[in-house]
């Protein structure tokens, strides 16, 4: 079911419909088993200018540990292009007010098998006025760049069968976004069509795959909103 969809371009989204026809969009990555030469990492002082940090150490074998921490978020809009909702790591912000899009909860370590962070989307509970929805890395532990943390990717799968539909790689060493600290990596959206009732909607995926330093966001609805509007070709309304 691995599909192949260049940056900047949409397919249909094949998942099953049976159930609730569950999608999973999951980030997951690795810790270096080397520490690299970095000590401005192991400043602790509050960086003022980012949306979160935690700060966790570790003594390990008389050193201290750096924590690789990355939060997948989705912004989800309305047919107008209104932001409506959002679901992030963060408790109040867990689940969506439809109870259809939900996170895992927030990995700090990036140690688990498979997805370290997922969201799923119950696609035959979602309702009528979503219309698309936006998802976000953006790493949350300071100095640290996409370039610095192993295998990281996206993961897109039908959530019946885990079956991965598409990977992104969000960056290491020769990758586009090692530099930055914040990926708007793939969308769901529904057909503007009319669908007669009980015909199934029309869902689609688009891979966005754009890079961005995060504390350079003053508006993350604004800026996954045109980072799709890009991607799709939507001329911005007025």
């Amino acid at each position: 079911m691995n599909i192949t969809i260049p940056k900047g371009k949409t397919a249909p989204l094949q998942f099953t419909r049976t159930g609730r026809g569950r999608v999973t969009v999951g980030i997951s990555w690795d810790t270096p088993e080397v520490m690299p030469e970095r000590p401005e990492s192991f400043n602790t002082n509050m960086d003022d200018d980012s949306n979160h940090y935690n700060v966790e150490l570790e003594v390990n074998v008389g050193f201290i540990k750096e924590t690789y921490d990355l939060d997948l978020i989705c912004l989800i809009y309305n047919k107008d292009n209104d932001l409506i909702d959002a679901v992030s790591p963060s408790p109040e912000e867990n689940v969506d007010l439809s109870g259809a899009i939900y996170h895992s909860g927030d990995d700090t370590r990036g140690v688990s098998a498979g997805d370290d962070e997922q969201i799923s989307i119950e696609m035959n509970q979602l309702p009528e006025h979503v219309h698309y929805i936006v998802f976000v890395t953006i790493i949350q532990s300071k100095n640290l760049k996409f370039g610095h943390i192993l295998n990281t990717q996206c993961r897109v799968a039908d959530g019946k069968s885990n079956k991965t539909i598409l990977t992104i790689p969000l960056g290491h060493r020769e990758q586009p976004g090692e530099d930055q600290t914040a990926a708007i990596m793939v969308a769901i959206s529904k057909t503007d069509e009319d669908v007669e009732e009980g015909e199934d909607i029309e869902w689609f995926l688009t891979n966005i795959s754009d890079f961005c330093t995060d504390k350079n966001v003053r508006n993350w609805g604004f800026e996954a909103q045109k980072a799709y509007m890009k991607a799709r070709n939507i001329l911005p309304t007025i």
